[in-house]
């Protein structure tokens, strides 16, 4: 088995520090501009400082961690209610000692693996990466349970398997460690990340401002506001060209090249003008899909997330599991002409789309979709 101890005095401690935040963050959002007085940073920071700081608290109470790696194993382990989504050879949860673990000491399963941390010339390990990035958007889409933290210390490769039929196939089950961090991401705020991604792709701005009070970014009054509203779509867009390159017009590719690390700077940015909320699930959702599309980088440079996350996200618009009026709406604007009347030929052109990355018939796509 494995054991983990918690350390003495570790709690005290972190109130410690989390006191020396808290009175840092006070003084940030205490300054102000000298010439018309209005705060330098407009950002909730003290609302982020607790966030983190509450997160802190929740990694070192072990029960809940254990309580977190049970939940992780029945949605997405083997035998999960999700296994299926899951690229096989699919994922191993190590299995809980529940009678021996408490507040500070939790007792698994020991599983035989090798870090996962990349290097250039690895490349067997991209499969793996693409594993865990699969599997990180059907937690950040689709059931809303995430773990948040898949560092390269906390995945593992497991033990090498039989070659299967397609080369890019993971030989190895990847294995999650440390519980300690799953968040729980709204409904709401998955369907406008799915609503926010095929807006990005079609370079509709505005739309994509409009959706940061759903993604619970916003408060309200930025986006009630006209002016403020134009001000951040215009900044949205500015921030799109320094993090998303579009294909030209003769190119087959499906989506633009996002390069994540670089979107985030750009919404860090923004986050002091326009008075960002950092709620429960955004800073270490945004963490966990940077970490995976490091490593998928570190082994191949031209790796693309956003090729990952459009097709994810056509799916969960096309199907609608939650027959969402959110996701009803949005794919009837995607597929209306400039007159908003419905277009055949964009309806169309998304369930092409939709049959090419997936590899199924259109009548298949649509069938499915009704």
């Amino acid at each position: 088995v494995a054991v983990k101890v918690q350390r003495p005095l570790a709690r005290r401690l972190a109130a410690v520090d989390a006191a020396l935040l808290r009175s840092l963050a006070r003084v940030v959002e205490s300054l102000r501009n000298p010439l018309d007085g209005a705060r330098l940073v407009r950002a909730n920071v003290l609302g982020a400082v607790d966030e983190f700081c509450s997160r802190l608290f929740e990694e070192l109470d072990y029960r809940r961690e254990a309580s977190n790696c049970e939940t992780f194993a029945t949605l997405y382990g083997p035998d999960g209610s999700f296994s299926q989504d899951v690229p096989s050879p699919g994922l191993k949860i190590p299995e809980l000692e529940k009678d021996l673990c408490s507040r500070r000491v939790l007792v698994m399963e020991w599983v035989e693996g090798e870090r996962l941390a990349p290097s250039p010339d690895a490349t067997e390990d991209l499969p793996l990466v693409e594993m865990g990035i699969s599997a990180t958007l059907l937690q950040l889409l689709g059931t809303g349970v995430m773990h948040t933290d898949p560092h390269g210390g906390n995945l593992l490769k497991g033990p090498r398997m039989e070659a299967g039929s397609c080369a890019d196939r993971a030989l190895r089950q990847l294995v999650y460690l440390d519980f300690g961090l799953v968040a729980e991401v709204p409904l709401q705020v998955r369907e406008g990340l799915v609503c926010a991604v095929m807006f990005m792709v079609q370079k509709r701005w505005a739309d994509v401002a409009g959706l940061f009070n759903r993604l619970m970014l916003l408060p309200d009054w930025v986006l009630a506001d006209a002016d403020t509203l134009e001000n951040f779509t215009h900044d949205i867009q500015l921030a799109a060209k320094e993090a998303l390159q579009f294909p030209e017009a003769n190119d087959v590719k499906e989506v633009p090249s996002l390069r994540y690390a670089a979107l985030l700077e750009q919404l860090a940015l923004l986050a002091p003008r326009y008075e960002f909320q950092l709620p429960p699930y955004f800073l270490n959702n945004a963490r966990a899909l940077g970490c995976l599309e490091g490593m998928a980088r570190t082994v191949d440079p031209s790796f693309n997330i956003l090729e990952k996350v459009y097709p994810f996200a056509l799916d969960r618009l096309l199907s609608n599991p939650s027959n969402s009026h959110v996701l009803t709406s949005t794919l009837h604007r995607l597929c209306e002409d400039e007159m908003g009347r419905l277009s055949i030929a964009k309806a169309d052109e998304l369930v092409a789309s939709a049959a090419r990355l997936s590899g199924k018939r259109k009548r298949t796509i649509v069938m499915d979709s009704l």
